[in-house]
């Protein structure tokens, strides 16, 4: 089963409910940190990565001897990463999405591939036996669904996944929750938050993924979440409150829920909730 976890924003607490959960969740539970912009949850992990791979993708080089310069592949490319004049071709190989297309259009088959590395994929272990994956993106580039893709292909031998998704509802967030069994949703009782939250919960049922809600910080301001969450008829699988001492433990790479058996309990429960829709 594969457990997406998302937030409308960053900061909500999406990687506290992720690292929180699989640690509870015990050995046959994979996590995949695939906020490969800015992964945090080896930050709770702590293991040194005993596994690193690079991930590379392709871009066009273009044989100038060869081409005619009619301008197909630059008209082709939707993101630009093909600029074309009269006398010769730029190739801007950040904005190339690896699609082949412009390969495909060339009548006289001047164009050839080389790959450049990306990002790469670190994997370790934690909790005991629990296999960690997680990907993180090179500075500069544009598209992080590559490794995204990579992280997604590890992984497989446990029975159970938590997937650690970017936060929103662009392309990596979708890359990220494709083929999910279950997704959850974390937000805080903030308007931004609620606001943000709505476009995910969109998204998520237009790809027919079956959806719940779990409030970080909640308190004294969660009646707009409950409400909303009425109105879609999404039922709320959890809460965490908000209280300093949870903060403080948090901002020294502790898990909470094996900081404080209130907590564990928490997740516990939150895992018995998703396994009985499984």
């Amino acid at each position: 089963m594969n457990i997406a976890v998302l937030s409308g924003k960053g900061g909500t607490g999406k990687t506290t409910i992720s690292v929180n959960l699989a640690y509870v969740a015990g050995e046959n539970v994979a996590l995949l940190d695939c906020d490969v912009e800015e992964p945090n949850s080896h930050l709770f992990v702590k293991n040194s990565f005993n596994k690193t791979e690079s991930v590379g993708a392709l871009y066009p080089v273009i044989d100038e001897d060869i081409c005619t310069h009619c301008g197909k592949c630059g008209r082709f490319c939707e993101f630009n990463a093909i600029l074309c004049t009269k006398k010769t071709n730029i190739i801007m190989p950040e904005l190339c999405h690896d699609c082949g297309g412009c390969e495909i259009v060339c009548p006289v088959d001047a164009i050839t591939f080389e790959s450049r590395p990306v990002g790469e994929v670190r994997e370790t272990t934690f909790n005991g036996k629990q296999p960690f994956i997680d990907g993180i993106l090179n500075t500069g580039e544009f598209s992080s669904t590559k490794i995204i893709k990579e992280v997604l292909s590890k992984g497989l031998d446990s029975t159970h996944r938590i997937i650690d998704a970017p936060p929103g509802s662009a392309c990596a967030a979708v890359e990220s929750v494709e083929g999910a069994d279950y997704a959850l949703v974390v937000t805080e009782p903030t308007p931004f938050a609620l606001s943000d939250m709505k476009m995910v919960i969109e998204m998520l049922e237009n790809m027919n993924i079956p959806t719940a809600i779990f409030i970080n910080k909640s308190g004294e301001s969660d009646e707009d979440v409950i409400a909303y969450a009425d109105s879609k008829g999404i039922k709320i699988v959890g809460e965490l409150p908000f209280k300093k001492i949870y903060g403080e433990a948090y901002a020294k790479g502790n898990i909470l829920a094996k900081e404080f058996p209130e907590v564990n309990t928490i997740f516990k429960n939150l895992w018995k909730e998703i396994n009985s829709v499984s």
